[in-house]
C-alpha cells in the first residue's frame, strides 16, 4: 500500500459538525477498500486567495491515509461527488508525520506575524 495526503475544502455554510461527518464518510469508503486513516486535521475555516464557485471561504481538512491505488480512485470519486466539497488534492507521499502539519502550528501560535530567515 501506499501513503496519500488528500486536503478537501468543504462549503462555508456548513456547521464544522458536518465536516466531520464528511471525514468520517471518507474514512469509511477508505476501510471498505482495505485502506486506513492515519491522521486527520480540521484546519478550520479559511479565506480563500479568490472565489470559488461565488465563496470567498471554506472548512479545510487533511486526511493522511495508507491505501491502495483502487481505494484511494474509489475515495477521489466519492469527493468528486459530494456536494459540499468544492475542491480537493491528492498527494502521494513518502511518510506521514505524525506530528502536527505547518497549518496546525501556526495557528496555535499567538503570534501570526510572517518570519524570513534570510541567512
Amino acid at each position: 500500500m501506499a501513503l496519500y495526503e488528500i486536503v478537501y475544502i468543504a462549503r462555508q455554510e456548513i456547521p464544522e459538525t458536518e465536516v466531520e461527518k464528511i471525514t468520517d464518510e471518507f474514512s469509511k469508503i477508505l476501510e471498505k477498500n482495505k485502506g486506513k486513516v492515519l491522521k486527520t486535521e480540521y484546519w478550520g475555516l479559511r479565506q480563500f486567495a479568490y472565489e470559488i464557485k461565488k465563496a470567498k471561504k471554506g472548512h479545510y481538512t487533511l486526511i493522511g491515509i495508507d491505501a491502495p491505488a483502487e481505494a484511494v480512485k474509489e475515495l477521489e470519486r466519492n469527493i468528486r461527488l459530494h456536494e459540499n466539497v468544492v475542491r480537493h488534492l491528492t498527494v502521494s507521499v513518502n511518510k506521514i508525520s505524525r506530528e502536527p502539519s505547518a497549518i496546525m502550528q501556526n495557528n496555535a501560535d499567538d503570534d501570526f506575524e510572517l518570519k524570513i530567515d534570510m541567512n
